[in-house]
């Protein structure tokens, strides 16, 4: 069994940061769902998609390939060009997204005013740099300071929430305003903290570097595109397909859904750095066995959602929101599934073949919206649940193949857990309850 060393202290620390964030998250949906109404929140959730979708389309795999070249290249240079290339990326893309979106209003966003839209259309450059500085500690290994980041940012948006929607009744536009101000004030101090990694004379991009980070970038650029619209495409479908109060049932089962992927993510967080700087035997070792560790404890937590789910949604959301109950049971068998895939996706980004993991989610992409399309129409909101496990089975069952074609395991060294592999929730245990991680 290979040591996990300061992995499993960095995985608690980020489970811990992704289940502080989980609750403020869950406060903000019932904040949310509750002051705006299944219209309200399904406006919210079309409002937001813009800021995440020019991010999504925009970002060209940067992130990724930050952690990639973090082990690779002197920090000075990869910190310098990274902020040079958020800022240009922010910019071009607003210049891109902000006519797009006014084209295509009348098919996805009905009913929602223009100055709604461009308000959401404003933060799009801060949601860049948002979504960029993180990814310059995790490749350093930095992980607490990027899970301060993470954490902050719901903390914010909470706050503002608070004061906005609650006390000041500002109903749609203060949920808006409250999640562009978290992303400002967001930037502002993790600018302040990255500046903190090198003097100000030392900022000089390097455009090799920059072309480096591209190229590799887009390699997973494309993946993170498909990914993003199988997560957040089925929205658009159920609101051109239906209403936006429908959006708002959809948007409320996925977001409970979605706080299940808290696990994979934190441990993806930790693993994509560590495999970058393995070599491939040891790499060949260590995903299978933080796959299998996790298999447990996500069947565990999905058993629990589905038997719990309907009271979730009734004592958090209110008797309204009913009609998302059968959403989120059918959402589960996919929502387990691509746990997985986020294991092995970061695994192959760390191992320098993004292509394949951009070749899963563009396959799981297509499912979705071939079913979404058929299901939808027949099935309203069960379709697109429905649509969406199924994509995101595919995806799994694919990208498990791809691994195992490219490192030679087993399928059974992947997905059988082993009586060994118990031993790492003893050392988990014994990290959490020490409370000792050093960055």
């Amino acid at each position: 069994m290979p040591k996990f060393g300061k992995f499993t202290g960095f995985f608690i620390h980020t489970f811990g940061t992704s289940v502080m964030t989980v609750a403020m998250s869950f406060a903000i949906s019932i904040i949310t769902a509750r002051y705006l109404g299944p219209a309200g929140r399904g406006a919210l959730a079309l409002l937001l998609l813009i800021p995440i979708f020019a991010v999504t389309f925009g970002r060209l795999g940067v992130g990724h390939a930050i952690n990639y070249y973090a082990s690779k290249v002197p920090k000075d240079r990869l910190i310098s060009t990274s902020l040079v290339l958020s800022v240009l990326v922010g910019l071009g893309s607003s210049a891109v997204s902000i006519p797009l979106i006014f084209l295509l209003r009348n098919a996805f966003f009905k009913g929602i005013t223009t100055p709604l839209i461009l308000l959401a259309c404003s933060f799009i450059p801060f949601a860049f740099v948002h979504d960029y500085l993180p990814s310059i500690f995790q490749g350093f290994y930095k992980i607490k300071r990027r899970n301060l980041l993470i954490a902050a940012f719901p903390f914010f948006n909470l706050a503002l929430l608070l004061v906005l929607v609650i006390l000041l009744k500002l109903s749609l536009w203060g949920a808006v305003i409250a999640y562009a101000g978290a992303n400002v004030v967001i930037v502002i101090i993790s600018l302040a903290l990255v500046l903190k990694e090198l003097e100000i004379k030392t900022i000089r991009p390097d455009f090799h570097l920059m072309k480096a980070l591209l190229t590799y970038g887009f390699q997973s650029h494309i993946g993170l595109i498909f990914k993003e619209l199988n997560y957040r495409g089925d929205m658009l479908l159920v609101s051109y397909f239906l209403n936006p109060a429908a959006v708002g049932y959809y948007a409320i089962a996925v977001n409970i859904a979605e706080l299940l992927w808290k696990l994979p993510e934190a441990v993806g967080t930790v693993l994509l750095p560590k495999i970058a700087g393995m070599d491939r035997k040891e790499a060949n070792t260590f995903t299978p066995l933080v796959f299998r560790t996790i298999l447990i404890p996500m069947a565990v937590m999905c058993l629990a959602v589905l038997f719990a789910g309907k009271y979730i949604i009734v004592i958090a959301f209110g008797r309204e929101f009913l009609p998302s109950v059968p959403v989120l049971a059918l959402l589960l068998p996919g929502i387990l599934a691509m746990a997985f895939w986020k294991i092995i996706a970061n695994t192959l980004i760390g191992l320098g073949h993004a292509i394949k993991y951009s070749i899963t989610s563009g396959v799981a992409l297509v499912f979705m919206v071939v079913f979404d399309v058929i299901l939808i129409p027949k099935m309203g909101l069960k379709g697109a649940a429905i649509a969406s496990s199924i994509s995101y089975l595919v995806a799994t069952a694919f990208i498990i193949y791809l691994y195992i074609r490219l490192t030679g395991i087993s399928y059974k060294d992947l997905l059988i857990p082993r009586k060994s592999d118990f031993a790492i929730y003893g050392k988990m245990f014994s990290v959490l309850t020490a409370g000792k991680t050093s960055e």
